[in-house]
C-alpha cells in the first residue's frame, strides 16, 4: 500500500518535469526575430574586413633535412630540371582497345589442360595461354581473371 502512494506521488511529478523541459525546448524554437527579416527593398551593406597578416619565424633546424634553414633566395632561383631527372615522359598515344570479357575456364578432367572462353568484340573464341586472336595475346590465366596484351599493352580482365 505504501508503494501505491509514492507511485501516485512522483508520477505527476515527472510528468510536470518533463512537461516544463519539452514547453521551454519548443518555447525557443518557435520565436521568430523580425528585425532580421528583410524586405525586397533592403539592400545589403558589404562590410570590408582588413585580412589578417602574419608571418613565420621559422629559425629552428629541419628534423627532415639536418640544418639550419636559412632565408637564401638564390635556392629558389636556380632551375633544377637539369640536375634531376623529372621521371615525367610524354604520353604516348593510347591505344584503342577491343571490347574483351572474360567467360570462364573449362577443364579437361583427365589431361588437366585448361580452355579460356573469351568474347572479343562480341565474337566467341576458346584461346590457350599465348593463343592469338585478333591481336590479343592471352598471357596468364587466373580464376577469376585473365592477362592479355594488345599491341604490346597488358590488361587484366575479371569475370
Amino acid at each position: 500500500m505504501k508503494n501505491k502512494k509514492v507511485i501516485y506521488f512522483l508520477l505527476p511529478l515527472v510528468l510536470i518535469i518533463w512537461g516544463i523541459i519539452i514547453y521551454r525546448v519548443f518555447s525557443d524554437t518557435v520565436k521568430i526575430d523580425n528585425s532580421q527579416i528583410l524586405s525586397k527593398d533592403d539592400h545589403f551593406k558589404t562590410v570590408k574586413k582588413n585580412a589578417d597578416t602574419f608571418s613565420i619565424y621559422a629559425d629552428y633546424s629541419d628534423p627532415f633535412l639536418d640544418y639550419l634553414w636559412e632565408d637564401d633566395e638564390s635556392v629558389f632561383d636556380k632551375d633544377f630540371t637539369d640536375e634531376y631527372d623529372t621521371g615525367l615522359e610524354k604520353p604516348e598515344k593510347s591505344v584503342s582497345w577491343p571490347k574483351i570479357s572474360f567467360g570462364g575456364i573449362v577443364k579437361n578432367q583427365k589431361s588437366n589442360k585448361q580452355i579460356m572462353i573469351i568474347t572479343i568484340d562480341q565474337s566467341g573464341h576458346l584461346m590457350k595461354v599465348g593463343d592469338i586472336v585478333m591481336g590479343v595475346t592471352l598471357k596468364k590465366v587466373f580464376n577469376d581473371s585473365i592477362v592479355v596484351a594488345y599491341e604490346k599493352e597488358m590488361k587484366t580482365i575479371s569475370k
